[in-house]
C-alpha cells in the first residue's frame, strides 16, 4: 500500500540547500538553527554534554559549528527537526517521551561505538540512531487505527512489530523511514541505515547498519524508553561477527553512553 508521508519541516529543506551550496558558511548554518529557539536550545545541551566532552561552555550556535563542523550540526538539527513534527501523536497512541527516549539512547550508542571501530562519522550515526524507528511515526500519525491493530496483533502473537507490519501492511517501519528520508533528500547512507536497520547483512555498509541495529537491541535490552515493540529484535550474528568487537568494548561502551544519556535525557522532557 501507498503510505503517506509527511512534508519535509522548514528547517531541514533550508540545511539541505546550504549544505549543498559549496559557498555556505558556517554563520549560514547557525542562522538557519537559531530561527527555532528550542532547537538551538536543545543543540547547545547536546554540545555542551559529556557526548563532546568540551572543556569550556559552548554559548552560541556559531561556536558550536566552528567547533564540530557543519555536517554535524546539520546532521543533528535535522533529527532533532524530524522529531518533532510528530509531537503531538496522542498518547493513547505512543507515549512521545518514551519514544524519545529509547531514540536518544540508541543514537548515543550509535555514535559510541562509532570509536570502536574508527567510523568518523560519528554525526550519520548518531542521526541513524535517532530516526531509526521514525517510519512507526509515521504510522502513529496518519494510520493510528492501523497501528494499533498492528500492536495488538504484535503482542497477543509474540510477533516482532516489524514482521507484524509486514503481514499487515506489506512493508515495515524500515521501509517507511527510508522512503521519508528519500523524499526529503536526506544523505543516502542514513537513509541506508534506517532501511536495513533489522537486517544489516542485505545492507552495502555493513559495518554502519550495523552499529544502528545493535544499538536498537541493547536499547531494548536496557528498556530504556519504547517504541511500541514489546519484544527484543532479533540478532543478526553474522553482521555482528563481520563487526569484531569484543564483548568488554561492549560493556564500556554501554557504561558510557548511559553516562551520556543520563546527563541530557532529563533537558529531553
Amino acid at each position: 500500500r501507498k503510505i503517506k508521508l509527511p512534508e519535509i519541516p522548514s528547517t531541514v529543506f533550508e540545511l539541505n540547500e546550504v549544505i549543498a551550496n559549496p559557498l555556505a558558511s558556517a554563520d549560514d548554518i547557525a542562522r538557519i538553527v537559531s530561527k527555532s529557539p528550542s532547537l538551538a536550545a536543545i543543540l547547545l545541551k547536546i554540545v555542551n554534554s559529556p557526548i563532546y566532552a568540551f572543556p569550556t561552555k559552548i554559548d552560541t550556535i556559531s561556536r558550536a559549528v566552528t567547533l564540530i563542523g557543519t555536517e554535524e550540526v546539520s546532521g543533528l538539527a535535522t533529527g532533532i527537526s524530524t522529531i518533532t513534527i510528530f509531537k503531538d501523536i496522542s498518547d493513547d497512541m505512543i507515549d512521545m517521551h518514551l519514544f524519545l527516549k529509547h531514540s536518544l539512547i540508541c543514537a548515543i550508542i550509535s555514535r559510541v561505538l562509532c570509536a570502536y571501530k574508527n567510523i568518523t562519522q560519528t554525526e550519520q550515526l548518531f542521526v541513524s540512531g535517532l530516526l531509526h524507528d521514525i517510519g512507526r511515526l509515521v504510522l502513529y500519525k496518519y494510520y493510528p487505527e492501523q497501528a494499533k491493530k498492528i500492536l495488538i496483533r504484535a503482542e497477543s502473537s509474540k510477533e516482532l512489530l516489524h514482521k507484524q507490519e509486514k503481514k499487515d501492511i506489506g512493508c515495515t517501519h524500515a521501509d517507511i523511514g527510508s522512503d521519508l528520508l528519500k523524499k526529503w533528500k536526506i544523505p543516502f547512507s542514513i537513509k541506508n541505515n534506517l532501511l536495513y536497520h533489522h537486517n544489516p547483512s542485505g545492507a552495502n555498509n555493513q559495518a554502519h547498519v550495523t552499529i544502528v541495529h545493535l544499538a536498537d537491541i541493547i536499547a531494548h535490552s536496557l528498556e530504556i524508553g519504547t517504541s511500541g515493540e514489546r519484544f527484543v529484535p532479533n540478532f543478526d550474528h553474522r553482521a555482528f561477527d563481520s563487526l569484531r568487537i569484543s564483548p568488554s568494548c561492549f560493556d564500556s561502551a554501554i557504561r558510557l553512553a548511559t553516562h551520556q544519556f543520563n546527563a541530557i535525557e532529563s533537558f529531553f522532557n
